[in-house]
């Protein structure tokens, strides 16, 4: 087929606004700001300028938001006190003409860049800590309207939201061939077709945009373009005129110039509006929370059942997951990172067996899970959720939608793991609600008012304090204004092959310490060990002396760890978490969740019998207790995954971390 006469250009602009910057613990006092730059291999002719003036006339601002060599450059900040949360209202405006005609990939590069505060805050003074990849769709015929949190993390520990608008603006004809032009043909009909689609189409949902947001903005729309009866007028037009070539440049033109028009009143109405915002991010939340929740299974049993559970298969698991069009076809969110979202990639797949007291069987049923776990103090509808507008009705086109699609699919993965399992489990997606779990709570004070909970997390052999920084930043993201304070124990740094009653006596001395230089007194304490960090933990409160600690443990959070018996270790806590992962032969699963041994079953042996006895100690023990044992595959690298890499998957991987805390285990904290 031979190329039309006439080529035409796509541009696009794709709005960016960045709304509020929080500093959940930063490594240094300064200056700070946020730089974004975009790329994209199928464009070209890149341009960034910022959009509209500095609304902060009048105000002491260190340095305006600014453009510099096509990156865009948030206002600066000066950090001082941790929890501190700026409002950056800097908007951005990316423009560019598609080298192509279809679907158009972006990628935005989110830095954080800093200054010392005893420098003189000038853009050549600060330095890069920390990067965020984000990657969008644009497509010819629709707008890209979404918002998001991104959030850094390891020695730069902050979060940010945004939004993103982004659509065609023209369609610029540029002729291949000087003129005479040839007659009227079926491809440039086709051509002509094509354009009015991408052109009309843009702006119908432009201006549909503006409607739904309306009752935000204040404005109403007078009339929408009918998109059929338009495009059927021109083409009627297409075919009488006299020179069908010129009409498509004109035409091009002519639809162009409004289309460029009601983007720029759409940024102007609605891209600084907290209504439209927080609906946005409202669905991003909705997104996230299910998205973690997939491919994560629940199932209520008895805590008299715990020493007669078997493990779960996880190798014929594995391989029913891993292939089914279920996890294949789970849709992604508009604006991606694959750094941070959770994706086909990075998914883990997570079997969780809750196991409750009798005393406890009338429980309330949790809004979280609609199980009997503990109640949830998260906020059923938050300040975002409870908010005028309803995110899935207003915003029809949005990509919530997508996720009902997968009904059957979930429906028919479920039936397999429970056939596979011998388990009625449940998909957690679908028993979770629609709620926010982290900074996307804008404004809501959630505090807990009973005293200051110190949560103590503890490495394993040979490890050092930062070992379980991730569970740490994630856990302090979640219990945003929450009486919460952390210690990450360092005090068996370089001694964890000593005496283990020795390294718990140390615990409790650097805890003594720590919670003396507190301002608030201590009404709860909980940990979260890794290995034999877990030995460590239960050696501490197993001491005599610790009577008055013992009141206040609240959940013992065990990544994997070694069932050794020591004397009333478990009996104090409240909920005790196990968590065990498949291809872990270091601690091998069945010692992380206090199961019986395959091996030991078939001994005869006396070690076989003290290695049976000491469990069913344990267990006695944990009779009154609620149990949680998470059994976790990591997708990445599945089965292949083994040795040291299997054991410490569980505290290096930032996106499981997540998952396992905001679909379950953040309940046990509250």
């Amino acid at each position: 087929m031979s190329k039309p006469f006439v080529e035409l250009h796509p541009f696009y602009n794709v709005f960016i606004y960045l709304n509020r910057f929080k500093n959940i613990e930063l490594p240094y006092r300064g200056y700070w700001q946020v730089r974004l730059i975009a790329e994209g291999s199928s464009c070209s002719e890149w341009d960034v300028k910022l959009e509209g003036k500095d609304r902060r006339d009048g105000e002491d601002t260190l340095l305006p938001a600014c453009t510099q060599m096509k990156s865009a450059i948030s206002r600066t900040i000066e950090v001082l006190y941790t929890d501190e949360e700026f409002q950056l209202a800097d908007g951005f405006i990316f423009s560019f003409k598609a080298n192509g005609s279809a679907k158009i990939e972006l990628e935005f590069t989110m830095e954080l860049w800093y200054c010392d505060k005893d420098q003189p805050p000038r853009l050549d003074k600060f330095q890069k800590l920390n990067s965020r990849k984000m990657n969008v769709c644009l497509e010819m015929s629709k707008i890209c309207s979404v918002a998001r949190l991104v959030h850094w993390d390891y020695g730069a520990c902050a979060s940010l939201t945004l939004s993103l608008i982004g659509s065609l603006v023209s369609l610029m004809p540029r002729r291949r061939k000087d003129p005479p032009d040839p007659p009227l043909s079926d491809a440039l009909t086709r051509q002509y077709g094509e354009m009015c689609d991408s052109l009309l189409g843009t702006s119908k949902t432009l201006s549909k945009f503006i409607k739904n947001s309306s009752k935000h903005i204040g404005v109403e729309l007078s009339q929408e373009t009918d998109e059929c009866e338009s495009k059927e007028s021109l083409v009627d037009g297409l075919m009488i005129s006299p020179s069908p070539w010129k009409t498509l440049e004109m035409d091009a033109i002519s639809l162009s110039t409004p289309l460029d028009s009601l983007f720029k009143q759409v940024v102007e109405l609605c891209g600084r509006n907290e209504g439209v915002f927080r609906a946005l991010l409202h669905s991003f939340s909705v997104w996230h929370t299910r998205r973690l929740s997939e491919a994560f299974f629940t199932v209520d049993r008895s805590s008299s059942q715990l020493g007669s559970c078997s493990l779960l298969p996880l190798s014929p698991l594995y391989h029913l997951l891993s292939t089914h069009e279920y996890i294949r076809q789970l849709p992604s969110h508009p604006l991606q990172s694959a750094q941070l979202d959770y994706t086909h990639d990075n998914m883990a797949f997570v079997f969780e067996e809750v196991f409750i007291p009798p005393s406890n069987s009338s429980s309330p049923v949790s809004p979280f899970n609609g199980s009997t776990s503990p109640p949830s103090n998260t906020t059923p509808e938050s300040t975002l959720a409870s908010s005028p507008i309803d995110a899935q009705q207003t915003y029809t086109e949005s990509f919530l939608e997508r996720l009902t699609e997968y009904a059957e699919k979930k429906e028919s993965v479920k039936e397999e793991v429970c056939r596979v399992s011998g388990k009625e489990f449940r998909l957690m997606s679908e028993c979770i609600r629609s709620q926010s779990l982290l900074e996307e709570r804008i404004g809501e004070e959630n505090g807990n008012k009973t005293g200051l909970h110190l949560i103590v997390l503890v490495h394993g052999l040979e490890g050092a304090r930062d070992d379980l920084w991730p569970y740490r930043s994630t856990l302090k993201r979640m219990l945003q204004g929450r009486e919460v304070h952390f210690l990450c124990s360092r005090i068996n740094e370089g001694s964890t092959w000593g005496d283990v009653e020795t390294l718990g006596k140390s615990l409790l001395k650097e805890m003594d310490e720590h919670v003396a230089s507190l301002r608030s007194s201590v009404t709860r304490v909980s940990f979260i060990a890794h290995s034999l960090g877990g030995l460590i933990v239960r050696a501490a409160v197993s001491r005599p002396g610790t009577r008055g600690l013992a009141v206040s443990l609240n959940c013992l959070s065990g990544t994997p760890t070694t069932s050794v018996t020591l004397s009333s270790s478990l009996s104090p806590f409240k909920n005790v978490l196990l968590l065990g992962s498949s291809g872990d032969i270091m601690v091998p699963r069945h010692s992380a969740l206090l199961s019986s041994c395959p091996a030991a079953d078939k001994d005869r042996s006396s070690l076989a019998a003290a290695v049976n006895h000491m469990l069913d100690e344990l267990h006695k023990e944990l009779r009154e207790k609620r149990v949680v044992r998470y059994s976790a595959i990591h997708r990445k690298h599945g089965e292949k995954l083994r040795g040291r890499p299997a054991h410490t998957s569980c505290v290096e991987d930032s996106v499981f971390i997540e998952k396992l805390l905001s679909t379950s285990a953040i309940n046990y904290f509250y």
